[in-house]
């Protein structure tokens, strides 16, 4: 009996550290900005014994009630073809815009301006997709410095002048890989204070969180595109110059 009692303990303890060591090493257990979260265990611990089973960090991080609009902006390093503008308003509208070429832009850099399209009005939907997006909107902030200041900041940080993270502001969402498909999104944000921000969600650094909130923007775009029966394409590809 003594002998059993002592297998069982074994057992127990075996499963327990097994347990622990797969909630603290799956990135499933971990907020967007890296820190442990017992609230995400459960997912830690089954994504870490099946990978394919999908988590949601962002769970547990808040929605920012001060965001007033959100506009997504995806883009693709495979092509310049600028993308359809998709903005989700605090106040219930929702608004699908057509890029148009900024007028006196350097045509070897193309810079846009959005022509609005299709406008409509959906209290709900604008709700359940701005719950969503404002999770993300406090994460991955491009800094507003004066160029000059960024130069002078990441020469003496010695960073990586071309690496997109080095131009970020806290809190960053941790990389644990690179990804080489070429995509991301951009999400433009105007503060319900008029305050604007940009928020950079490159897939190149790759995390869970990071591809869970581009997969997020990605959604909701098709939300809009559903609600407003709209069937054009995400990108404008006549208006790619390769």
């Amino acid at each position: 009996m003594r002998s059993l009692k002592i297998l069982l303990a074994v057992i127990v303890l075996g499963l327990l550290g097994t347990a622990s060591f797969a909630t603290v090493s799956d990135e499933c257990s971990y907020s967007p900005g890296g820190e442990f979260n017992l609230a995400l265990a459960r997912e830690g611990i089954a994504h870490y014994f099946d990978d394919d089973l999908a988590c949601d960090p962002w769970k547990v991080v808040q929605p920012d009630d001060a965001v007033g609009s959100v506009t997504i902006l995806p883009y693709s390093s495979w092509s310049d073809a600028p993308a359809r503008a998709v903005t989700i308003n605090r106040n219930g509208t929702l608004l699908i815009s057509d890029p148009v070429p900024k007028k006196g832009a350097n045509p070897d850099w193309p810079q846009w301006d959005y022509r609005g399209r299709v406008e409509l009005t959906d209290p709900e939907l604008a709700r359940k997709l701005m719950t969503s997006l404002t999770r993300v909107t406090r994460y991955n902030r491009l800094t507003t410095e004066e160029p000059e200041v960024v130069r002078g900041r990441l020469e003496a940080e010695h960073a990586d002048a071309s690496d997109l993270q080095s131009y970020l502001v806290e809190p960053k969402i941790p990389c644990h890989g690179t990804m080489y498909d070429g995509g991301g999104v951009t999400l433009e944000i105007v503060m319900v204070s008029g305050e604007r921000r940009e928020v950079a969600l490159d897939s190149s650094c790759h995390s869970i969180a990071k591809q869970t909130a581009i997969d997020a923007a990605w959604a909701a775009r098709q939300s809009v595109f559903k609600r407003a029966h709209f069937t054009e394409d995400h990108y404008v590809d006549e208006l790619g110059t390769f």
